[in-house]
């Protein structure tokens, strides 16, 4: 139908996070650390090709898994009760 207009996107600006996630690049030899949240989470860790990698309850702001993780690409969700983050970690 000529004429018609379907919405291919959104205008809307969401409020920037205060989460932070860092080292990042991470080098394999650290910690990786969480600031921003106070509570309980659940920290998930993905490759590039989308498989799990890693996946935790986290009551600290503090995460090892050095020892599973080689140089790469990997994307990272850490879920709360009432909110979920993603996220892209660079592992040097």
């Amino acid at each position: 139908y000529v004429g018609s207009s379907i919405p291919l996107g959104t205008n809307e600006v969401l409020p920037k996070s205060n989460l932070l996630v860092y080292p990042n690049p991470y080098i394999q030899s650290s910690n990786l650390k969480v600031e921003g949240l106070d509570t309980i989470f659940k920290f998930t860790l993905f490759d590039i090709n989308g498989k799990l990698i890693f996946e935790r309850e986290v009551s600290t702001q503090v995460i090892d898994f050095y020892s599973i993780v080689s140089k790469g690409i990997y994307f990272y969700r850490i879920e709360t009760e009432n909110k979920l983050y993603n996220g892209k970690l660079i592992v040097e």
